[in-house]
């Protein structure tokens, strides 16, 4: 797997993403950072001449069970999903640290025990003094489980029949 680093337009105004990967070799992005700016010469090696001054951060948690899947016949295990998006500004050129939050959102989930999965139960907006508005929720119908007749059987000849190697 491989994930795009850097988007620049034709004016010269880019953004670039960063990873974490995991033991598992799973890709999450961790950050990005756009209003930077700069030019590419005919190699594609960027000159900047504005550092981004912007972030979006990204952070995970772990699931409690792992999420397998299968993409072009290769096995994809999710084994994280999203617990909170940060968005950051400062000023170009400084140690992304000391930037301040502009915004923050985190995200609740619901276990469920069907499908291997969990579903998102509460949205928390955060402003940049740290106050919380009111949570939007979700709710959902629980789904059903358990066997159903299939209102028909397989016709006794093929339940029969044995085929020899």
């Amino acid at each position: 797997m491989w994930g795009v680093s850097r988007i620049i337009d034709s004016p010269g105004n880019y953004l670039e993403f960063r990873y974490t990967i995991s033991t598992g070799n799973e890709q999450k992005v961790s950050s990005i950072r756009y209003t930077g700016h700069g030019s590419l010469d005919a190699a594609f090696n960027l000159t900047r001449d504005q550092e981004p001054y912007a972030a979006v951060d990204f952070e995970y948690e772990e699931l409690a069970r792992p999420i397998d899947a299968f993409v072009s016949g290769t096995l994809v295990r999710r084994t994280a999903r999203l617990r909170s998006i940060t968005s950051r500004v400062g000023r170009p050129a400084t140690d992304q640290s000391t930037w301040s939050i502009a915004g923050r959102y985190s995200f609740d989930y619901e276990d469920r025990t069907t499908a291997n999965r969990s579903v998102l139960s509460a949205v928390h907006q955060f402003g940049d003094d740290g106050s919380e508005l009111e949570p939007t929720t979700f709710r959902y119908s629980a789904p059903a489980s358990g066997w159903k007749d299939a209102g028909y059987q397989l016709p006794i000849a093929v339940l029969a029949t044995q085929e020899r190697v």
